[in-house]
């Protein structure tokens, strides 16, 4: 699209082209109206990456038609996230089609072969979630600070989804929970990670915040070791947040068959709480939580601490977990410290990103850091200390920044 702007540009100072012919052409180029869609196809010229398909709830049709539109104006390479099965086979069916299923993912025109600098895309998650914020402050922050490489952020599956991406070289950095990374690289976490399948090719960088595993009960309920026999919210089916339930209780000499176990979302649990169709909640995210500060102004329910006997067993055989307290009234039925573990929310580069340009991203977060503070609040608890706590398997590039400092 640059090329074919200094085209029309060069042949208007030849004389070739008229001014208002030009005009014209510039007022048609922005934006293509294909009916289901209206296509930027600016977005390169803006932002310096071009415009990515976000594939959920359009029809294999649709996307087909908008990588037509797209490829038609110049962009060779098209990026579909959250591309379902039936439209990866659809659009693969006429056009050269790298799609990875796991991922929801699929590319049009052909992988670029890495050259370890240059471009680099942050897998983070959904776009109105945590992760997708933060990402997109470190590349608005600090992108144009950068001298060996150009960030992108873009949406994706998160989790194990976002291991898979760099993986597959889609992305070369990604937000990921420390437990997620440590799982991959230990090829465990059972069926819904890593089971039997390692995967070390993303190095933890630096961890930013917290994502505490916080744990709501009845007000009946006082301590962890009550929740025997008890129904127990414990995250969705196959999530982080049931890996995390299942640590806690082992702490306790419990499994998930000492509990009634349901599955639910944040959300979900919390409501069950306060209309009595559970007696505790597991929750893994930063604190305070919306779904826990909107269910403590309807319901008052009780927060146990973790004994300090629990908190060494956890963070001695899960290293990715840390001692994390939440302050008196985080929430408001909560009047006292509540002791818990956390997981990392982790930056991971990929194996194959140079030392120098991870040093300069790692270099350019830390110089940066209350610029990026004021983009997005996560990264007002970022720290050097808090950045290497808990961490395994550090990228080469950030190992070197944290020995520089004096961390390491």
């Amino acid at each position: 699209m640059n090329s074919e702007i200094r085209k029309l540009l060069e042949s208007v100072q030849s004389g070739e082209t008229s001014v208002d012919d030009a005009m014209l052409e510039l007022k048609k180029a922005p934006f293509e109206d294909i009916g289901y869609a209206k296509v930027d196809l600016h977005r390169k010229v803006r932002q310096g990456a071009a415009e990515v398909i976000y594939g959920a709830g359009k029809t294999p049709e649709q996307i087909g038609g908008i990588i037509d539109a797209m490829r038609a104006n110049g962009q060779n390479r098209v990026l579909i996230t959250r591309m379902s099965p039936e439209a990866a086979a659809y659009v693969g069916s006429t056009r050269e089609l790298d799609y990875h299923k796991d991922a929801r993912v699929g590319i049009v025109g052909g992988l670029p072969q890495p050259d370890g600098i240059g471009k680099v895309v942050i897998a983070t998650g959904g776009t109105t979630g945590t992760y997708y914020a933060v990402g997109n402050a470190l590349v608005t922050t600090i992108g144009d600070k950068l001298s060996l490489s150009k960030l992108t952020a873009v949406d994706s599956g998160a989790s194990k989804a976002n291991v898979q991406l760099v993986t597959a070289n889609q992305a070369q950095m990604s937000i990921l929970q420390s437990d997620v990374l440590n799982y991959a690289h230990n090829g465990s976490g059972g069926e819904t990670m890593f089971d039997g399948a390692a995967d070390k090719n993303s190095l933890w960088v630096a961890g930013v915040y917290n994502e505490t595993v916080q744990l709501v009960t009845a007000p009946s309920i006082t301590s962890i070791e009550d929740l025997k026999g008890k129904t127990v919210c414990v995250g969705d089916v196959g999530s982080g947040t049931a890996l995390n339930a299942a640590q806690v209780l082992e702490a306790y000499d419990m499994t998930f068959d000492d509990i009634k176990v349901m599955y639910d979302s944040f959300s979900g649990g919390a409501e069950a709480l306060k209309n009595g169709q559970c007696d505790a909640a597991f929750t893994v995210s930063g604190a305070p939580t919306p779904a826990l500060t909107d269910l403590a102004t309807a319901y008052n329910f009780n927060m146990p601490s973790l004994s300090d006997e629990a908190v060494s067993y956890l963070t001695t055989n899960y290293p990715f977990l840390v001692q994390d307290n939440l302050p008196a009234n985080t929430y408001t039925c909560v009047a006292d410290e509540t002791v818990c573990v956390a997981v990392k929310a982790v930056f991971t580069a990929s194996k194959d990103l140079s030392e120098d340009v991870v040093y300069e991203i790692t270099k350019a977060m830390f110089d940066n850091q209350a610029d990026l503070a004021n983009a997005q609040a996560k990264f007002g608890f970022l720290s050097p200390e808090g950045a290497v706590a808990g961490s395994f398997d550090l990228h080469p590039g950030a190992e070197k920044y944290y020995k520089e400092i004096g961390v390491l």
